[in-house]
């Protein structure tokens, strides 16, 4: 309607229901309120509505919303060209796609051909919720899906960030991955949590860091990584990185050291996580030296591992002059509650300053186990014999002065 006033047709746009077939109103209605309302289903309360997760734009959170549940419940057995139809329509207003599930195992070359503006990509293949019809193929990624990722890849100038939860990515299929991630020219982040990749498959990503120029965000949480010696080495001259998330590996006590002393000559990484993995006293001391010597990395998350209170008194005397560890996270492992207050007390203390706040150091927390144990009464003493036996003397004469009684 290039010839109708703004107002009238915003007032054409206010009255209209929001039951204009899709495909008309994505390439026809820019008006964000009406795909406010059209969030709104009949008979349903008004909701927030997350938006802000999509650009700020209700339209491309309805849009994008719309076309995942699409992809989520289609068939293997169904007609792609509905679906094709859809994809013309929502060309320019798709820019994230959180796929939960993917059943129809379907060519995601599709996707990439015509949403051209795809700049964030998370899929996990297979179904959920199955019940009683479970089927070990049901779940996870196919050799035919990694082929099609992989000329995905080799062709994508606009995906910044892939991530591939839960897909049962082995060494086979991530071999097929890296082909074409390595000569991918877009991505900065890669997620591939959840997984089954091994020491084999950290191998291989490693190769990827050290050739990657661009990469930022890594996240290999939840791998079953033994040993991550390769990933160690591909970042003492890596320039790129800033997040690195090795969470939940079973990571041994000496593998963690020699990171620290790989981490020693790096200077772009900012946030590293090791929770939930076996770190212990040698790595205990190799970070010491680490948080001494790099002055980069800033935020540490090592809680749930096997660390003692003399490993946290070490860091602890190993952080209190320095300024850049603003987050630092010990909880869950085997340190006092008074120890962990001062650690954490030490990285507040960097992170409001670094905004320009003063400083309050808050009160330490109360160990309730040891106040309960201070106020609880002492037992009392028990009574020798001879006392009772005293007591119990009045009782008897009085009995025998009721039996002798006239009355009896």
């Amino acid at each position: 309607m290039p010839c109708v006033p703004k107002e009238v047709k915003d007032e054409i746009i206010r009255m209209t229901k929001p039951t204009v077939p899709i495909e008309i109103a994505a390439r026809n209605i820019d008006d964000e309120d009406y795909w406010k309302r059209a969030f709104i289903k009949p008979g349903e309360k008004e909701r927030e509505i997350p938006h802000y997760d999509h650009g700020g734009s209700y339209k491309q959170a309805f849009l994008e919303t719309y076309l995942e549940e699409k992809l989520e419940k289609l068939r293997m057995d169904e007609n792609p060209a509905q679906l094709i139809s859809m994809l013309k329509s929502f060309s320019d207003c798709i820019f994230t796609l959180r796929i939960s599930q993917l059943p129809s195992h379907l060519n995601i070359a599709v996707l990439f051909r015509y949403l051209r503006n795809l700049t964030s990509l998370t899929i996990t293949y297979g179904s959920k919720h199955l019940g009683t019809k479970y089927e070990r193929v049901a779940f996870g990624i196919t050799i035919n899906d990694a082929n099609s990722i992989e000329d995905c890849l080799r062709l994508t100038k606009s995906l910044l960030y892939l991530s591939m939860p839960g897909n049962m990515i082995d060494r086979e299929i991530l071999q097929r991955l890296m082909r074409g991630l390595i000569v991918n020219t877009s991505i900065t982040q890669l997620d591939l949590s959840h997984n089954l990749l091994g020491d084999v498959g950290a191998k291989r990503i490693a190769k990827f860091v050290d050739h990657s120029k661009i990469l930022t965000h890594l996240n290999l949480c939840d791998n079953n990584i033994h040993r991550c010696n390769a990933i160690s080495r591909s970042l003492k001259n890596n320039k790129t990185l800033v997040y690195l998330n090795l969470k939940h590996n079973r990571i041994d006590d000496t593998t963690g050291a020699k990171l620290c002393i790989c981490l020693q000559k790096n200077t772009k990484l900012k946030e590293l996580v090791l929770a939930a993995n076996s770190l212990r006293t040698k790595f205990c001391e190799k970070l010491c030296e680490l948080v001494k010597v790099n002055q980069v990395l800033c935020s540490l998350d090592l809680s749930c591992n096997f660390m003692q209170d003399s490993d946290g008194t070490v860091l602890l005397e190993a952080i209190k002059d320095v300024t850049h560890i603003v987050v630092l996270d010990m909880r869950y492992n085997k340190i006092k509650m008074d120890l962990l207050a001062d650690l954490q007390a030490v990285a507040n203390k960097n992170y409001v300053k670094a905004f320009g706040i003063p400083y309050v150091a808050p009160d330490k927390p109360v160990d309730l186990n040891a106040k309960r144990k201070e106020e609880a009464p002492e037992p009392s003493a028990k009574k020798e014999p001879s006392q009772v036996e005293e007591k119990k003397a009045p009782a008897k004469q009085l009995e025998k002065q009721s039996n002798t009684h006239p009355f009896y």
